[in-house]
């Protein structure tokens, strides 16, 4: 029975992880189309001011939802008032995000000219912190929807947000002026459209399910997440001001987007969690070492198929969306650099649901800053060796996630739990931590990547065949 209920869950991690991983992809497959276009009409500077606004809304979005966005999942399958009381928390939530990012709006005078290392472009980014208080009220909303199966609403909300934003923005800067800060105005725009969206959609609840009780219990478990979850954001943050700083706001945007091409793969192994977390909070405590350890193949199988894939397109990519304006040779090193760490999210993702499952989240609020400083030294101590190459910068994400790796493996270890064996994963996942080391350093050309990658990825499955069929 214990085999049955692995393969019907698994079934559940692949069909709903490739679901919403289309919320994902879209917003990557809307920029290999917008940034062309909008690198070109801005210049390297206007989009180096662009590259910094979406780094601060992607900042932004994660502080002003006060971590309540794993809390309300949590809540909606295990708590007593279930789906109700969770969304009485989406909307409490909702309330307090408007209120801080007004508050960070009030004092934009201040802080963005230093950020833009004196630009005068700096009241643009007023837009930044609307477009980061529409989506966290967006993702407060999916995290019900998560929590309730409704994957395609979910999936539709993400996917309008994507394309709506730099849809508008791009129709601004056509039919206005090529400005940055009208760029930004128009993803404000679509953002907000899509927050908007997302709660009138979500379930109807009573008066009564409001409660300032249940209000603090979630915020008890979510603020200890914020630094946690706003690390990530603000290590990018951190090397993007450092490249600007140490060579101009271009090298700033050009790092922006190298981190961002980078970040591709473990944006599509995030969304796959989006039904991972889910389905482990549901498994029996009996089941779920087997089914962590099964379903981890499954991921490290995705997560070498999704750096191979990276590994055969970037360069073509990235000359692509960049420009003759933007690319260089840094772009791509700084991309290949960065996508080393989508094997290391990965074994953070197994040990951590474990701990977000127990509830014993506050050691994140001082293991994961831990983890980003010793990120941002690694980077600035490689900068120094390297000065010549700023695109070492981006080995402080693989060293984030590789301390992240470690942090959670220690801390699933005292929650009680059985610890989930991992060896049938790590042959895999080591593949995909050496295939982008092998690209920067051999430089083949396109065809040898991709065949050398369907290879490896066929010789893996096959290798893992007996998971695969049971997760069909």
């Amino acid at each position: 029975m214990a085999e049955q209920g692995s393969t019907r869950h698994g079934q559940g991690l692949l069909g709903s992880g490739a679901l919403y991983s289309l919320s994902t992809v879209a917003p990557v497959l809307v920029s290999l189309l917008i940034t062309p276009l909008i690198t070109r009409a801005l210049g390297a500077d206007g989009y180096g001011v662009v590259g910094i606004g979406i780094t601060i809304y992607q900042f932004g979005s994660i502080v002003l939802s006060l971590g309540l966005s794993a809390a309300i999942t949590r809540h909606a399958i295990i708590a007593g008032t279930g789906v109700a009381g969770a969304t009485a928390l989406v909307w409490l939530g909702a309330l307090v995000t408007v209120v801080g990012g007004g508050i960070v709006a009030a004092f934009v005078p201040w802080w963005g000219p230093g950020l833009l290392a004196g630009s005068s472009d700096a009241g643009a980014l007023i837009w930044p912190v609307v477009s980061a208080v529409a989506l966290s009220i967006l993702t407060l909303c999916q995290s019900i929807f998560r929590a309730i199966d409704r994957t395609k609403t979910f999936v539709a909300l993400g996917m309008l947000s994507a394309i709506a934003g730099p849809a508008i923005g791009l129709a601004a800067v056509s039919i206005t002026a090529a400005e940055p800060g009208v760029y930004l105005a128009g993803l404000a725009a679509g953002h907000s459209v899509a927050s908007v969206a997302a709660l009138i959609l979500l379930p109807r609840i009573p008066r009564s399910a409001f409660s300032l009780a249940e209000l603090r219990s979630g915020l008890a478990m979510g603020l200890p997440t914020v630094p946690h979850s706003v690390t990530g954001a603000l290590l990018t943050i951190v090397l993007v001001a450092c490249a600007t700083q140490f060579d101009g706001v271009a090298a700033g945007g050009r790092l922006q987007l190298a981190l961002f091409l980078g970040s591709a793969p473990m944006l599509i192994l995030g969304a796959f969690n989006n039904s991972w977390a889910p389905l482990v909070y549901r498994q029996n405590d009996a089941d779920r070492t087997a089914f962590l350890s099964r379903s981890m193949r499954a991921i490290s199988l995705l997560v070498l198929t999704l750096v191979a894939g990276f590994c055969t397109l970037v360069e073509p990519v990235a000359r692509f969306i960049a420009g003759p304006q933007v690319y260089d040779e840094s772009l791509r090193t700084a991309s290949l650099i960065a996508c080393t760490a989508t094997a290391l999210m990965a074994l953070y993702l197994v040990n951590t649901h474990l701990v977000f499952l127990r509830g014993r989240t506050l050691a994140l609020a001082a293991t994961t800053p831990t983890s980003g400083a010793i990120a941002v030294a690694s980077a600035l101590g490689a900068l120094a060796l390297w000065p010549q190459h700023p695109a070492v910068l981006a080995v402080g994400v693989p060293v984030f996630h590789g301390c992240q790796a470690l942090w959670a493996w220690w801390l699933s270890s005292r929650t009680g739990y059985p610890p989930t064996p991992i060896a049938g994963s790590l042959p895999l996942l080591a593949l995909a931590i050496a295939l982008p080391q092998l690209t920067l350093w051999t430089s083949p050309n396109l065809l040898v990547l991709a065949i050398a990658s369907v290879v490896v990825v066929g010789g893996a499955a096959v290798m893992n065949r007996a998971v695969l069929r049971g997760l069909r």
